[in-house]
């Protein structure tokens, strides 16, 4: 980033179009917040380039936006790339209430994701879900076995199912989307969190 104002192989009168390609990936963490303060300051101070920053870390991207960007969504572009299958699908992040808070709200965005596009199976479903069980369980100080002995059959297709996804023709990938999320919201309901599944999921309707 330094060296940007350096660079004198190019007509200063004309855009430079400028890349960062994940640029946490291979920087400790404990660098994050100094990345994240240069970068800041690049795009507040260069009104003049384009500039496209690429990541995959949630965290990193949150703190990016956190008090300088997430106002800004009519002057800046925020996309989200979304694999289903074998097409890659972009969406475009028009205000705060699509964006991401943290990794675990992009998990529940993800699954109503895949729930709606035609294109993705119900396979999909399955690993954002062991997902979403195997973080709400570890905040919340719950065993894993205790959260899924409730309601039969969750452990066998959120668990084992979704480590083995490319066994298609298994019984477990068998299920329809709307039977995968009823499965799942039962077994929220059943260990008294309904109301925290209702608050991700209720704009779908099922």
């Amino acid at each position: 980033m330094e060296q940007l104002k350096d660079v004198t192989l190019y007509d200063p009168h004309k855009k430079r179009i400028i890349v960062f390609d994940d640029p946490m990936s291979s920087n400790d963490d404990t660098l994050q917040y100094l990345i994240i303060e240069k970068l800041q300051k690049l795009i507040k101070e260069n009104k003049e380039d384009i500039i496209f920053i690429f990541t995959h870390n949630t965290h990193f991207y949150v703190n990016l936006l956190h008090n300088k960007l997430s106002n800004s969504y009519n002057k800046n572009g925020f996309y989200r790339l979304v694999k289903t299958d074998f097409k890659t699908n972009i969406i475009k992040i028009e205000n705060s209430e699509q964006d991401f808070k943290s990794s675990y709200e992009m998990l529940w965005s993800e699954l109503k994701f895949l729930y709606r596009a035609e294109e993705a199976k119900p396979f999909m479903l399955l690993n954002p879900i062991r997902r979403i069980i195997e973080t709400f369980v570890k905040f919340n100080n719950i065993g894993l076995k205790s959260f899924y002995e409730k309601v039969e059959g969750t452990k066998k297709y959120f668990d084992v199912n979704s480590h083995g996804i490319d066994d298609f023709s298994a019984d477990l990938s068998a299920l329809n989307k709307k039977t995968i999320i009823n499965l799942m919201r039962e077994a929220f309901k059943q260990n008294d969190a309904e109301a925290h599944y209702n608050k991700y999921m209720d704009d779908l309707n099922i």
